[in-house]
């Protein structure tokens, strides 16, 4: 068994997609002559997958993420924007959701709120119609 990725691109048309693994990662790595020019400034749905292979063949979906990436003036990845993504979802991971008792007359309720903030601003779940056209893009 071998694993390996896939990731796609949702336009605002439903449209989707694919996305060459090897250059999404080099996007991701901030490689200067790495970008999407049809995303220039644009806030995008992005579908990515974990999966498993038999005999170079897609067998079964191990993990799946859905997350927005946003897009700068030169259609890279928006550094900055994605870097308060990282770490907002770096918080959620160490910090607790549940509110907490201080100890005085204060909640802390800040993992509860960064929690929120994700699922608003870098998160999507798509539709069981969508979801079934992704999967249709894997497997077939």
């Amino acid at each position: 068994m071998t694993a390996s990725s896939r990731y796609f691109a949702i336009l605002k048309d439903n449209r989707i997609v694919k996305l060459s693994s090897n250059k999404f990662q080099k996007l991701y790595k901030y490689n200067g002559a790495t970008s999407y020019p049809e995303f220039t400034n644009k806030k995008i749905k992005i579908a990515s997958y974990l999966i498993e292979l038999q005999d170079r063949k897609p067998t079964r979906i191990i993990n799946e993420w859905y997350s927005y990436l946003e897009f700068d003036d030169n259609g890279k990845l928006d550094k900055k924007k994605h870097n308060e993504q990282l770490i907002a979802i770096l918080n959620r991971a160490v910090s607790p959701i549940k509110v907490k008792k201080t100890g005085t007359n204060i909640i802390d309720a800040s993992g509860y709120f960064n929690n929120e903030k994700i699922e608003r601003l870098y998160e999507w779940y798509p539709s069981a119609h969508l979801k079934n056209k992704l999967h249709e893009q894997i497997f077939n």
